[in-house]
């Protein structure tokens, strides 16, 4: 049975008793050591997950960014297709011409979002 101290913490470290610890000076620098050494493993764990979580919002920006481009194209596919076919049937009908180049307009858009650039939030 490990006894407990007033602030809950066992009083029995492997084996060895706080008494025996005290007395140790060679123990506790080790038992101090092994201290900072978690200390900084703390330190770096909360670093790595800081640095997942700001990887997490830019995929996620990028997800957005995707889905965003995706619906350009598909807007510019259509609009391409109508507009050839109007101007197809007749070289000078305006609308055929006007779909064209909104066509055009969003495959640039969607181009745009493509390679666009996640900032980071500094």
């Amino acid at each position: 049975m490990n006894n407990k101290s007033d602030l809950g913490i066992e009083e029995n470290i492997d084996g060895v008793t706080l008494e025996e610890l005290l007395k140790n000076k060679t123990a506790l620098k080790m038992l101090l050591h092994n201290h900072q050494k978690i200390q900084n493993e703390n330190v770096m764990l909360k670093q790595d997950l800081q640095r997942q979580s700001t990887i997490e919002k830019e995929l996620d920006r990028k997800t957005e960014f995707s889905k965003i481009s995706g619906m350009f194209a598909l807007c510019s596919s259509v609009a391409l297709g109508f507009g050839i076919n109007f101007v197809t049937n007749n070289i000078v009908d305006i609308k055929g011409w006007i779909l064209c180049i909104l066509g055009v307009t969003f495959q640039i858009i969607s181009i745009y979002y493509s390679f666009r650039k996640v900032e980071r939030d500094v």
